[in-house]
């Protein structure tokens, strides 16, 4: 390693470090906790979401595909995002698979 590249390595040790202490201040530790709190809120939305599925039968089967539509919801703004949907179809998918 020539002198250069040690160099290099260290600015790029003392940014990373920078970078960290700017994302773990203060005034990022909230965005931080309010992140994480709308992750749970998601994650318990989904939960319900599945529960009233399956316990309601809302799932149609229609030759190899299962769909069910999702109505009169408080939840139904979580869903509205493809990644969201997206996570709610897997869950309930795995949930399936693991209850029959």
């Amino acid at each position: 390693m020539t002198h250069f590249q040690g160099e290099q390595i260290d600015m790029c040790v003392a940014v990373s470090r920078d970078l960290t202490c700017q994302y773990l201040s203060s005034k990022n530790i909230k965005l931080l906790q309010q992140g994480i709190q709308q992750a749970i809120q998601l994650q318990q939305a989904i939960v319900r979401q599945v529960t009233t599925i399956i316990e309601k039968k809302d799932i149609v089967q229609s030759g190899p595909f299962r769909y069910c539509l999702l109505s009169e919801s408080p939840e139904l703004k979580y869903f509205v995002h493809p990644l969201a949907l997206s996570k709610l179809a897997h869950f309930l998918l795995d949930t399936l698979i693991v209850s029959t």
